[in-house]
């Protein structure tokens, strides 16, 4: 954006709040792919899957029955989070990477990946 379109902006922002006029919603599409689609899409169009980590994310994808990108993302049903679990632990036991680069890899704090390979190492002890 120029300083011509910022200047403009700016006027037309001003006027609106001068006006009381509501701030234009932008329109909603109805059919969005999800954003685990998109992911996938992403992954399957790139080479990150010859990364070793990527492959690791992959086979716990599959073990548990979820995507990818349900390994990156935020939600917690049972099997996303096993298989974060086996994944934070598998790529700790590489040795090659640090807890913290783990962490950065899956988008967790270090302090949570430590509390994954722990749980996952206290699973495997009681099976």
């Amino acid at each position: 954006m120029n300083l011509q379109e910022q200047i403009e902006h700016y006027k037309a922002v001003k006027q609106r709040i001068a006006t009381g006029t509501p701030k234009p919603q932008p329109i909603q599409i109805e059919e969005q792919p999800q954003i685990d689609e998109i992911i996938e899409q992403w992954i399957e169009k790139n080479p990150t899957s010859k990364d070793p980590r990527m492959q690791i994310m992959e086979q716990c994808a599959k073990e548990y029955g979820c995507t990818v990108a349900d390994i990156f993302g935020p939600r917690k049903p049972t099997n996303i989070v096993l298989a974060r679990r086996k994944a934070a632990y598998l790529l700790v036991q590489r040795k090659r990477t640090s807890i913290a680069d783990v962490g950065r890899y899956l988008r967790r704090d270090h302090t949570t990946i430590l509390h994954a390979v722990k749980m996952y190492e206290k699973a495997l002890n009681e099976e």
